[in-house]
């Protein structure tokens, strides 16, 4: 038995590495519009990548920190060197963003993330440069920036870098497009609104700057009211590539500030007990993430930290609920700025292409038992045996966002779609891998 178990593994593995082999290497000419190869006049365009889309440098030493395969695939370490010690301090692994994620390579095997989306739009007349240090020839760039910090702190730099580029390219007001992934259209909605202010400034009435010029903004699978996926993997840890792949313990992600401006929203009735019925547990209470046990609060958290002596990381629990109440608040913050729109808003374009064909998770359902409180989620056997449960806990989705979530927008923003939302095949990151994506993006570009 345990033989035939081994051979199973193995099977399973190799299979993996050969849809992966194949995904690499599939040799697909990328998506090209004519109309957009012959034009002559291109405004230019930025994509932002969504959480763990750029790469990490050390910056002293210059390793990569995220980036390489072996980032995904190993090592073992809890992600750790990934962490920002909770004190606010550089901690041990201070680090820089080194441009985008395009793709993982394991010598023969490599796995396009944003590759395909460069060369598609090299294919379609369009001159990839640095937005660091851009040419007034360039009109394609990736912002790169470190996923792990907040929207304002990537809005701000995303500023900074429009400015250098209108300047480089001698205009009075410049005129760019953003296409942003994921959680990254919190920042493109933020800049559009608020340009590179910070929060308070924004509060008390700042306003973007009229000489950036925000034409469209394409948004691919953005989760503007955030996903309750986020709490399972706070709470879970974050694997990558299956069973085989690199795991991020929940520690590790508590001490990213975008996660929690990437929590849920949208919506206020998140959980449900044992039999369906709703619960009143409010996500933005930090006491109640004590309570529950939620992320940092787990005892198998809180027994890591102590055997792997890490307080310099995550400090003593007075830090960890003053740091998670901080947070909490300026996530609440940053939302009732999006959802509202400021004097003088005049929406960009917006233009939408999203996944909604898979159950994706909405709630969560509370059981207490004699060793306290255990949160299980849809994809928990539990749930997956229970049509009923099932039925109350997920929602049409990409996976990861519900259709609500993508969705969810200010007034202004919502009169300002070009058309109704496109819906394609794929889970949340795939679908932006699907011909069908690039080719509304491309009609998106060209209209």
């Amino acid at each position: 038995m345990q033989r035939q178990r081994l051979s199973h593994i193995i099977i399973l593995f190799l299979l993996t590495v050969a849809a992966v082999l194949a995904a690499g290497c599939s040799g697909r000419q990328p998506t090209t519009l004519l109309p957009l190869q012959e034009s002559t006049d291109r405004v230019p365009v930025v994509f932002l990548p969504g959480v763990t889309g750029s790469r990490l440098r050390h910056l002293e030493s210059g390793k990569l920190l995220w980036g390489r395969a072996r980032n995904v695939f190993g090592p073992h370490d809890g992600g750790y060197n990934l962490a920002i010690p909770l004190d606010g301090s550089p901690g041990p692994q201070p680090s820089e963003p080194d441009g985008p994620l395009l793709e993982l390579n394991l010598g023969v095997i490599r796995k396009p993330v944003y590759r395909p989306f460069l060369e598609m739009m090299e294919a379609n007349g369009y001159k990839a440069g640095d937005l660091a240090d851009p040419a007034p020839d360039e009109t394609f760039f990736f912002h790169a920036y470190d996923w792990r910090h907040g929207v304002v702190e990537a809005a701000e730099e995303l500023s900074r870098h429009l400015e250098r580029l209108r300047r480089a390219r001698g205009e009075e007001t410049l005129t760019v497009t953003l296409i942003s992934q994921s959680n990254a259209g919190l920042i493109a909605r933020y800049v559009a609104k608020y340009g590179g202010a910070g929060l308070e400034e924004a509060e008390n009435g700042a306003v973007a700057p009229k000489h950036i010029h925000i034409d469209k903004i394409i948004l691919l699978g953005t989760t503007s009211g955030g996903a309750l996926r986020i709490l399972h993997e706070l709470h879970r840890g974050r694997r990558y590539v299956g069973s085989v792949g690199r795991r991020m313990q929940p520690e590790t992600l508590f001490s990213f500030h975008s996660l929690f401006e990437s929590l849920p929203v949208y919506m206020n009735d998140l959980f449900v007990d044992r039999d369906g019925e709703p619960l009143a547990v409010d996500l933005y209470d930090a006491d109640n993430w004590e309570r529950y046990g939620w992320s940092i609060w787990s005892e198998e958290s809180r027994r890591r930290i102590h055997n792997k002596g890490r307080s310099d990381l995550f400090g003593d629990v007075e830090l960890r609920r003053s740091y998670l109440r901080r947070h909490l608040e300026l996530a609440k913050r940053l939302h009732r700025l999006l959802e509202r729109d400021p004097p003088g808003f005049e929406s960009p374009r917006l233009y939408s292409v999203q996944a909604a064909f898979e159950p994706t998770a909405e709630r969560a359902m509370l059981v207490e038992g004699a060793d306290g409180w255990e949160t299980v989620f849809p994809e928990d056997a539990r749930v997956q045996d229970d049509p009923y449960l099932l039925s109350l806990m997920v929602a049409p989705g990409d996976g990861h966002a519900t259709l609500e979530s993508q969705n969810w927008m200010s007034p202004r923003e919502q009169a300002a779609f070009g058309h109704s939302p496109i819906y394609v095949e794929g889970r949340h990151f795939e679908f932006i891998l699907n011909p069908a994506t690039e080719r509304h993006v491309l009609q998106f570009l060209r209209d």
